[in-house]
């Protein structure tokens, strides 16, 4: 079974949306033969699972910040309790919250407007 996962990312009224994360099996899957992976109008990465992983998500979160110390800006970052959410403190222009457990279904901002 085919199998990817997607990350989504954007301000609470939709205006400002970071390109899509999309994590599949494999790192360079034959229907991006001869594309550049930097032209992909999405930031493409592979595991074994297509899961996102803590490392993946660091990886992230780090070129999220570079961007954001270069524009002067700082966001806060509402997230569940997924093991591949790390806590970090390294973070100066992103601030992490957070939810409850067992509160994600509850808050699904993105499956609004999926």
């Amino acid at each position: 079974m085919d199998r990817v996962t997607v990350l989504c990312c954007s301000n609470m009224s939709g205006t400002d949306k970071r390109k899509l994360l999309v994590i599949g099996k494999i790192a360079k899957p034959r229907c991006f033969k001869g594309l550049k992976m930097d032209s992909l109008p999405v930031v493409y990465r592979a595991n074994r699972n297509a899961w996102m992983t803590s490392e993946l998500f660091k990886e992230w979160l780090k070129d999220w910040g570079g961007e954001l110390q270069q524009k002067w800006r700082k966001v806060l970052l509402l997230l569940d309790n997924c093991a591949a959410h790390p806590r970090l403190d390294c973070l100066k222009n992103i601030q992490l919250e957070f939810l409850p457990p067992r509160t994600t279904a509850r808050n699904a901002f993105f499956t609004r407007w999926l």
